[in-house]
């Protein structure tokens, strides 16, 4: 099985798996959600409904970049929804590997929820930044890769449904803007992330009101009044 996604501004995706892979995906500008296995208890037009709902979540809600920050606010914020959604909703079966996508004119990112290995190679050559914590207030931890759109990126990520189970493989790339676009877009701050800040700013995911009967519609209502800077 393989599958092939173009819509985050330049971010290409592909992913395969021997045999079938249940993919969920939603976008909205800037940011890209993906969701690779099944999750018991959910279809896969309730886990697209729900990854919609918190994109756009976090769309809406997202401010400006707090100093130092070397992670875009949609990414952070992002994968604080992703590391929520996978402790409290998803929790049957094996759990699943969530992925989010974001491009800004000054910075690019990725960065994922799950067991996973990933590699990351920036014009040709293997990339060797430290990945980037992403932890709520229940310490629960994501990993993220940020740099600059004006370079050639590919993410190799690499993840098994289950024990016993091969591996899947999804690969993201970032070409480099035209220089007509270059032109219109403002200098990048830098090509590298710095250092994460001591305590980078999260959203609160404790006491969440969970409606399990509609969670893409109840948590998305939790997320949208607390995903603020």
């Amino acid at each position: 099985m393989s599958m092939v996604t173009e819509d985050t501004d330049r971010w290409l995706v592909s992913a395969r798996a021997n045999g079938e892979l249940l993919a969920s995906r939603a976008v909205v500008p800037g940011l890209e959600l993906q969701l690779l296995g099944r999750v018991e208890g959910y279809t896969a037009a309730e886990l697209e409904s729900w990854l919609l709902s918190l994109a756009q979540a976090v769309r809406d809600n997202v401010g400006g970049t707090p100093p130092g920050d070397p992670v875009p606010p949609m990414l952070r914020e992002a994968l604080g929804g992703l590391l929520f959604s996978r402790a409290e909703l998803w929790t049957r079966g094996d759990p699943p590997c969530a992925i989010a996508l974001v491009g800004t004119p000054d910075r690019i990112g990725f960065g994922w929820v799950g067991e996973a290995s990933v590699e990351v190679y920036r014009d040709g050559a293997r990339d060797g930044s430290e990945w980037v914590s992403i932890r709520d207030a229940q310490g629960r931890e994501a990993r993220a890769w940020c740099g600059s759109p004006r370079h050639d990126v590919r993410v190799e990520l690499a993840w098994s449904p289950g024990p016993g189970d091969e591996l899947v493989r999804l690969e993201a790339h970032w070409s480099v803007a035209s220089p007509a676009d270059s032109a219109r877009e403002p200098a990048a701050a830098d090509d590298r992330p710095a250092s994460a800040p001591s305590q980078p700013p999260t959203a609160s995911l404790e006491d969440a009101p969970l409606d399990t009967d509609s969670p893409s519609s109840g948590v998305a209502r939790w997320l949208a009044q607390h995903l603020k800077w």
